[in-house]
């Protein structure tokens, strides 16, 4: 019987090791960088409004979306309360 408890501890103890051993593979292939705001609110504008965008290059040379304000402001004239 006693044998029997220890084989059975055993299996437990690798399934769990084999377990935390996957869940640390898993763990190094997350992605480390948090959730930009400023891209994430750009690219909710550019969805509601993309004629006020346009597209220029950043530092690297890759294309981008930047907001043109005078269209914006154009289009959201009549909305706009000035105190």
């Amino acid at each position: 019987m006693k044998s029997r408890i220890i084989n059975r501890t055993t299996y437990i103890e690798q399934y769990v090791v084999r377990a935390i051993v996957l869940i640390m593979e898993q763990v190094k292939h997350i992605d480390k960088q948090t959730a930009d705001g400023t891209a994430q609110n750009l690219e909710a504008l550019y969805k509601l409004f993309p004629s006020c965008f346009t597209e220029t290059e950043d530092v690297e040379g890759k294309v981008k979306h930047a907001i043109n304000w005078e269209k914006l402001r154009e289009l959201l004239t009549s909305s706009i309360f000035v105190n």
